[in-house]
C-alpha cells in the first residue's frame, strides 16, 4: 500500500556494518495514536496529512539516547513546493531496549486547498552519524463536500489518546464536520448527528443512540463545526464507535458515516 520508500544505508570502514536505517510500520492513523483511517489516500480540506511509524536503526548509545531529525515538504500535482518545514532535532529515549522508535509527521490540510493530488517527502537524518532515509507518499484532497475531518481521540486534559483504555477513565472523541451548506436567508446549517457504541457481536450498547443537532451555530464555525463525544468506559472488551451526521439541507438529506474500534482492558 504505501509506495516509494528509499532507504540511505551507509556503511562504517571496518568489518561491521552498520544496521539500515529505515522506516517500519508506516500508516496513516485517524489522530497520531489513533486506528487506520478507513481511506489513506483520501482526505477532505480542513483535515491533517499524518503519517505515523517506527523508525528502526538509529544508533542508541548504552542508556538508550539517539539524536535524529526529520524534514517534511509538501509538493503539489504540478511538482511545486508548498509547505516545507525545516529538519529539527529531535532527542529519542527507547527505555524499552530495540532499535524502533514510533515517531509521526502532519501537515495540516486547509480549508482553501485545491482538490487534486499531493506528494510528500519525508527525509530522516540520524544525527549521530548522518545516517538519511526517505519517504514518500502521495495523497488526494477531495473536493468540497460534506465530510469527517480531525477525527481524533483525546483524554479529558485534551492530551492524545489511543481508542485503548481501562474501566472508568475518562475520554472525548472530538472530529469536526465541513462542507455543509447553509441556508439561503439565514447562513446557518442545519445538521444532525448520532453516536451508537457496539459490542464485539455488533450488538449496540444502549437501546437509545445519543444524538444532536447543530443549527444556530457561532460564525467562526461556520465553514468547519467542531463536535465532542465523552466515553467513560464501565466495562472491558471490544468496541466500536460509529458515528453518522446528516446535513438536512442538502436535497437528498447528505448522510456520512465513520467508526473507530475501542479497547478496552482489565487492569490485572
Amino acid at each position: 500500500m504505501w509506495q516509494s520508500i528509499a532507504v540511505i544505508a551507509f556503511m562504517t570502514t571496518g568489518q561491521q556494518a552498520v544496521a539500515p536505517l529505515e522506516f517500519l510500520n508506516i500508516r496513516a492513523p485517524m489522530g497520531i495514536y489513533g486506528a487506520n483511517r478507513p481511506d489513506s489516500k483520501k482526505y477532505h480540506p480542513g483535515d491533517n496529512f499524518i503519517l505515523a511509524f517506527d523508525i528502526n536503526g538509529l544508533k542508541i548509545d548504552a542508556i538508550g539516547q539517539a539524536f535524529y531529525s526529520l524534514a517534511g515538504e509538501l509538493f503539489n500535482k504540478d511538482g511545486k513546493s508548498i509547505i516545507k518545514t525545516a529538519p529539527k532535532e529531535t532527542p529519542a529515549f527507547n527505555p524499552l531496549g530495540g532499535s524502533r522508535l514510533p515517531a509521526y509527521a502532519a501537515v495540516p490540510i486547509s480549508l482553501e486547498m485545491p482538490a487534486g493530488t499531493y506528494t510528500y517527502k519525508l527525509i530522516l537524518t540520524d544525527l549521530t552519524d548522518k545516517r538519511t532515509a526517505m519517504l514518500t507518499q502521495s495523497f488526494e484532497v477531495l473536493p468540497k463536500s460534506l465530510g469527517f475531518v480531525l477525527w481524533h481521540m483525546t483524554y479529558e486534559n485534551n492530551f492524545p489518546a489511543p481508542p485503548v483504555g481501562v474501566p472508568g477513565q475518562e475520554f472525548i472523541l472530538r472530529f469536526c464536520v465541513t462542507g455543509f451548506e447553509a441556508d439561503a436567508q439565514t447562513r446557518k446549517p442545519n445538521l444532525s448527528f448520532t453516536v451508537r457504541i457496539l459490542d464485539e457481536a455488533g450488538v449496540p450498547t444502549l437501546s437509545k443512540p445519543f444524538s444532536g443537532e447543530a443549527k444556530d451555530i457561532p460564525e467562526e464555525f461556520k465553514d468547519i463545526f467542531p463536535i465532542s463525544v465523552p466515553i467513560r468506559p464501565n466495562r472491558p472488551g471490544r468496541f466500536t464507535i460509529q458515528v453518522s451526521v446528516t446535513d438536512n439541507l442538502t436535497r437528498t438529506k447528505t448522510t456520512i458515516k465513520q467508526e473507530t474500534p475501542f479497547l478496552v482492558l482489565e487492569p490485572k
